[in-house]
């Protein structure tokens, strides 16, 4: 069993800086945001729903517009609200497998929603550090 260690903060707080030391250790790192955009890029129902909320321009020729999106849920909650409950699932059950997959006794996740989104097995095995 490995010990989940989160890094979370807001943007700019150093997140990415504190996890790239922890890769150049050594140590597996999630990254969450990453794991988002290229889960939105190859996951089928990630795609499938995002095309039908926001229709065929979202894509192109398999290739996420992200100018679309961007323009789409500027300003409007609900939107961004329906985008993150199709990709958060996706990248949750994504960092599930990746703890499963690796045995490392330590692993590290990055994320600024660690503190919302929940994703350890046990409370016991993780403990996050704010930024």
């Amino acid at each position: 069993m490995s010990y989940l260690v989160g890094i979370t903060g807001g943007i700019g707080s150093g997140k990415t800086t504190v996890s790239n030391i922890f890769s150049h250790l050594g140590f597996k790192v999630y990254n969450s945001d990453e794991r988002a955009k290229y889960l939105m890029q190859t996951n089928d129902k990630i795609i499938r729903k995002i095309t039908g909320l926001l229709g065929e321009s979202a894509y192109s020729k398999g290739v996420l517009k992200k100018a679309i999106i961007s323009q789409a849920i500027f300003n409007n909650k609900s939107l961004i609200e329906k985008i993150n409950s199709i990709v958060h699932p996706e990248t949750i059950k994504d960092f599930n497998s990746w703890v499963s997959e690796n045995k490392d006794s330590i692993l590290i996740k990055e994320s600024a929603l660690i503190c919302l989104l929940y994703t350890s097995p046990s409370p016991r095995d993780s403990w996050a550090s704010r930024m």
